[in-house]
């Protein structure tokens, strides 16, 4: 379905739908709707400055998902609430990974070139660069908040091309049942409370996600293969957060177990020999608040963070299986001092320190490889010098920084900010901002940002060793350069950005003889992506919202003369939700990701666009008040949607197809 034809069949068929009911919607849910829009256009977040702020008067460009209206869409989990954010679109790897790409970087193997933070803490790995939290049920999730861009003057690695932070909840008790197409179904149980003079506060969510997936076909694999892919996926949340004062003591744990897709090296595995993957993080933190004076606060906190991942596989299927095991621990702690005012400035400082090491790594397998023969042997536990990953070597990071927000004139601030980083093993990095955000007005503001980056290689990236991994990698750095132009009024809100950005030393893969796999190696050349994000809301006679956004983006591979692979030029997101009645009301998602680049090596052509609508209703507060029934459908027109598979296969991934699914929850 052409996008443009897309786009004007939904403007066109709710401007109809709302004139012909305009009648029947109640005052009431008029007056519910503008407290709804006014509440979104006065959301705080101190994501992007660690300071609350109005999202629109922080420097750059800053999202925020709230999660009950993404429970009404029908949205799962993070990764999939993440398409709704201007400039970012989801691939996957051929054994299931969610690939977050942010204005054209990331699209290429797992690339960590987002910071993931779950309350405020940093929940990456060593190894990887993230976790399983893209994988968290939005049931759980009170907001998600998103900087579009580089956060590196603050957060330090891996916010290189934007920074994520799932806050959960803390203040809702209820139950959440949901059932659907795949035999998907998910449960999820929240209480919360506090004494009686508010002091202590305590809440827990415990979550499980369970779906059978829908078993994609691949015409041919890596071998020739027919099959369907194993898709099933089984994700187990709990979350703790008790808090007396500014004392809060929390903890998460959550288990991730799931089918291995297409396979490892894109080889079906056989029904009934197939293998599965094992991933869980744990967490346990404290955190203090200390007022020092008035309008000096100091934060103090620590953490201890667990991950492990058990991997099987069937090779080369049915005989040669092999099982990968790792494990690591991880310190981190640090502190900030906030003072609010002082001669018309704020200033934040900051130090932060994470200490991460592997407890236990192993493979097993029944064969060996010596190119070109597979030669069977016992089932032999590996470590050492034949591991899959080279042993004794974690990483310890410490980080120092600096903030100052002056308020130059009644109308204009400034934002300038400085963090530097030593790493035990890839060296040192400075990474400034500056920004500047001024008030036209009641309804005009205008923004200006430069901002360097870095991301440092990981563990897997360094150190594998089945030929991938390259010890002489170099950290990524780039600089961008952003302006931006916010129109508000009490009925409307318009956002525009632009954007040029120039990355060094990106991490990419290439062909080198001798070697068994691709190896990660430094692109010896610049690259550049430069583009524009446009967001719109609009409220239509008090019962019709809208939001829309568009991104272009054009991505430049100077060392191969081509885009970066996995960037699309285009991508967009319209919602129209109507409030037909006081309690019911119904929304429609249409999704559009542009055409594809291909990696450098791959000749095939762009993988071809992909629209997707979804439909979803609500009722609320029937019978009982608290009551809330969802349903709907996702991909309505059944769209084939398609992931980039690697070019050892001459077709693509299959996305998920048409599917349904209700849901039933009760909040007090």
């Amino acid at each position: 379905m052409c996008f443009f034809k897309f786009l004007l069949m939904m403007f066109t068929g709710f401007f109809i739908t709302a004139n012909a009911m305009a009648s029947d919607v109640p005052a009431s849910a008029d007056d519910e709707a503008m407290q709804t829009l006014l509440r979104l256009l006065e959301v705080e977040t101190d994501i992007a400055t660690k300071t609350k702020m109005n999202a629109d008067y922080v420097p750059g460009m800053v999202s925020i998902l709230h999660g009950n209206e993404l429970e009404a869409l029908g949205i799962d989990n993070v990764w999939q609430a993440l398409q709704l954010v201007p400039g970012v679109h989801i691939d996957m790897s051929q054994q299931g990974d969610r690939q977050i790409v942010v204005r054209g970087l990331g699209g290429e193997f797992i690339s960590p070139e987002v910071k993931m933070l779950i309350n405020d803490k940093p929940v990456h790995n060593a190894l990887l660069g993230y976790g399983p939290s893209l994988y968290m049920p939005v049931s759980m999730v009170e907001r998600i908040e998103v900087v579009r861009g580089p956060g590196s003057s603050l957060y330090g690695d891996y916010a290189f091309a934007g920074v994520i932070n799932i806050v959960t909840r803390k203040h809702d008790s209820g139950l959440m049942l949901q059932y659907g197409s795949f035999n998907t179904r998910q449960g999820t149980a929240m209480v919360a409370g506090e004494s009686n003079d508010g002091k202590l506060h305590y809440s827990m969510l415990a979550t499980t996600y369970q779906t059978n997936g829908a078993n994609s076909a691949i015409a041919a694999d890596a071998i020739g293969q027919r099959g369907n892919a194993d898709e099933s996926i089984d994700t187990n949340v709990v979350a703790i957060t008790v808090a007396y004062k500014k004392t809060e003591i929390n903890a998460k744990f959550d288990n991730i177990t799931g089918g291995n897709h297409y396979g490892l090296l894109t080889i079906m595995e056989p029904v009934g020999q197939r293998g599965n993957f094992d991933s869980n993080d744990t967490m346990l933190g404290v955190k203090q608040g200390v007022t020092l004076a008035n309008d000096v606060e100091l934060k103090v906190y620590g953490d201890y963070m667990t991950y492990r991942n058990q991997a099987k596989y069937t090779i080369t299927p049915p005989a040669n299986k092999m099982e990968l095991y790792y494990k690591e621990r991880t310190y981190q702690a640090g502190t900030e001092l906030d003072i609010a005012r002082f001669n018309g400035h704020r200033l934040l400082f900051g130090a932060e320190y994470r200490d991460s090491k592997p407890l236990d790594i192993w493979l097993t397998s029944n064969f060996i490889f010596i190119p070109p023969l597979t030669i069977p042997i016992p089932t032999t536990r590996i470590t050492g010098a034949g591991n899959w990953i080279k042993e004794g070597h974690g990483r310890k990071s410490a980080g120092l920084y600096f903030q100052d927000q002056y308020a130059l004139t009644d109308a204009m601030t400034i934002t300038a900010g400085l963090r530097h980083d030593r790493f035990s093993d890839v060296g040192n990095s400075t990474s400034p901002r500056i920004g500047m955000v001024y008030n036209i007005g009641d309804r005009h503001l205008l923004k200006a940002q430069y901002s360097q980056a870095f991301r440092p290689p990981t563990l897997y990236e360094l150190f594998e060793n089945g030929g991938s991994g390259n010890p002489a990698l170099r950290p990524e750095t780039l600089r961008n350069y952003e302006v931006g132009y916010i129109f508000t009024t009490p009925e409307q809100v318009f956002r525009a950005t632009m954007f040029h950005t120039r990355i060094n030393n990106l991490i990419t893969r290439v062909v080198v003889p001798g070697l068994t796999a691709p190896q990660f190696t430094n692109m010896h050349s610049p690259s550049s992506l430069s583009g524009g994000e446009l967001e719109f809301e609009q409220r239509f006679d008090d019962y019709i919202h809208s939001t829309f956004n568009l991104t272009y983006v054009k991505t430049r591979d100077t060392v191969n003369a081509r885009p970066l692979a996995g960037s699309a030029s285009l991508l967009a997101n319209l919602i129209v939700t109507w409030q037909a009645q006081q309690n019911f009301s119904m929304s429609v998602w249409g999704h559009y990701v542009g055409s594809r680049n291909r990696a450098y090596n791959d000749t095939r052509s762009k993988l071809p666009a992909d629209t997707t609508v979804d439909l979803a209703i609500t009722a609320n507060n029937l019978p009982a008040k608290g009551l809330v029934f969802h349903a709907g459908v996702k991909n309505l027109f059944d769209h084939k949607v398609m992931y980039p598979a690697p070019p050892v296969i001459s077709g693509d991934f299959s996305g998920p197809p048409r599917s349904f699914w209700s849901s039933l929850s009760y909040r007090y």
